[in-house]
């Protein structure tokens, strides 16, 4: 016999298995329109991302606790926000 003979068969060859990233990170993220009461964050979507989720509070709150907000857009308007506050904002893309 020379060579091989396959019948029905699938031959798979090197295979390489990555692990894939939780969730890509949006990126060039930024603030702008930083008003007494609202503040504009926009972000760029490398991940073709159906939406995103916009969690914010005052710096140092623990994440789950703070407002969310869901959108499709790559900015959101930040709403509820006080003059002369530092605050951490989250994007994830969803």
């Amino acid at each position: 016999m020379t060579g091989f003979e396959y019948y029905n068969e699938i031959v798979i060859n090197n295979v390489c298995v990555n692990e894939a990233p939780d969730c890509i990170q949006p990126s060039n993220f930024v603030t702008s329109n930083v008003e007494g009461t609202s503040i504009t964050v926009s972000w760029t979507d490398y991940s073709g991302a159906a939406g995103f989720m916009v969690e914010y509070g005052e710096t140092g709150f623990t994440p789950g606790t703070g407002t969310m907000l869901n959108t499709t857009d790559t900015f959101v308007n930040l709403t509820g926000t006080t003059a002369l506050t530092t605050y951490d904002i989250y994007v994830q893309a969803d």
